[in-house]
């Protein structure tokens, strides 16, 4: 029996288990058993699980690849040229796991288990809480939390919230942008990464800092069932009047991006709405103001 006749038995529905014909490979190193495993053919023979087309994928990788799953840890690590391990791609699949150790194991471009297992939407209902796992940083410097943050997690750990992307944004950017939770540190509103926004199609672009405390803003003001949230950050931040500059320049500079592409943008901050808030707690200064001159007199 050479590869080509086991291949074509294999296409018509016939598994082999004579370890021999399992073991026979193409020049891509791309086995019999590899081929039966992209059939949801299944073994547990580790011998067998541990064959390696030339690219350094397993049988282990394709039975994960089509929803088997294993706890044994020498299966787990292994892993294909690009450092990607069966664990990486169980977890890909739906997979969870709690062991610190497979959660650690890294690609070739630090995407560990843990990035793998918090971008799963899949596993939506699975966040860690440990320090260790969510500062694990891929090469982008792109952290566990940053990924748990997309998903939906909070945390009011203040380390935690600053840890940094490779281009500037914190995992409180991610939360105040994906959940509009408002955060406890007035400090934290304040950090701020520059991104430029371009639109291909129209050969625009415009560069722009996101705050934390703008992205916040925006995020609520865009929840129509939580105005009095949004007055109460809104509050806080028009305060300082750097804030509405930064709001002022945030939006003008989605109008440059939207009138050379000729769309419309979710992305705004209703400037006028702010401006309202900013009208009555002036109002509110200058009542205050004279009642305790009034007092004095």
């Amino acid at each position: 029996m050479n590869y080509k006749k086991a291949l074509e038995k294999v296409k018509q529905g016939h598994f082999f288990e004579d370890k021999n014909i399992l073991k026979l490979a193409n020049k891509h190193g791309w086995t019999v058993a590899h081929e039966q495993a992209s059939y949801d053919w299944i073994t547990e023979d580790k011998e067998i699980l541990k064959l390696a087309a030339k690219n350094g994928w397993t049988v282990a990788h394709e039975q994960a690849n089509e929803g088997w799953t294993t706890e044994d840890e020498d299966i787990l690590k292994l892993a294909d040229n690009t450092g990607w391990t069966v664990a990486h791609e169980q977890t890909k699949q739906g997979w969870v796991t709690d062991d610190k150790e497979i959660l650690k194991l890294t690609d070739n471009n630090g995407n560990t288990v843990a990035h793998i297992q918090a971008s799963n939407s899949d596993n939506w209902y699975w966040f860690v809480e440990d320090k260790d796992i969510l500062k694990l940083a891929n090469k982008d410097n792109w952290t566990v939390a940053h990924e748990q943050a997309k998903q939906g997690w909070i945390t009011n750990d203040k380390e935690i919230l600053q840890l940094t992307h490779k281009y500037g944004q914190t995992v409180a950017h991610i939360i105040a942008s994906a959940t509009g939770y408002s955060l406890k540190y007035k400090k934290l509103l304040e950090l701020k990464y520059n991104e430029l926004l371009k639109d291909l199609d129209y050969d625009v672009a415009c560069s722009i800092d996101i705050y934390v405390g703008v992205e916040n803003l925006r995020t609520k003001i865009s929840d129509e069932s939580d105005k009095i949230s949004s007055i109460k950050l809104i509050n806080k931040l028009i305060s300082n009047d750097n804030y509405f500059n930064n709001i002022v320049k945030y939006n003008n500079s989605l109008d440059i991006l939207n009138f050379g592409a000729g769309l419309n943008s979710n992305n705004y901050i209703d400037i006028n709405y702010i401006k309202l808030i900013k009208f009555y707690k002036k109002l509110d200064f200058e009542i205050k103001k004279y009642l305790l001159t009034a007092n004095i007199c």
